[in-house]
């Protein structure tokens, strides 16, 4: 058990980022509602590069758990 505390360690690091930039998801959906209500269609366009980045981390993440597993 001993030597696989660091793989586990990074493994549950691993989780920990995907858990957060799976909260992301809501926090953008939100933040695009309430640029497209106010009018504030200047902004719109940072949206989908955005949801492409945080998708992009998201799958890196979940291959750095797979790895560390």
């Amino acid at each position: 058990m001993r030597r696989y505390r660091p793989r586990i360690a990074l493994a549950l690091f691993w989780t920990v980022i995907m858990a957060g930039l799976t909260a992301l998801y809501p926090v953008v959906i939100q933040q695009s509602f309430h640029l497209f209500t106010a009018n504030r269609t200047d902004l719109l366009w940072l949206i989908p590069p955005a949801i492409i980045a945080i998708t992009l981390a998201k799958s890196a993440a979940q291959f750095g758990q797979a790895v560390a597993i």
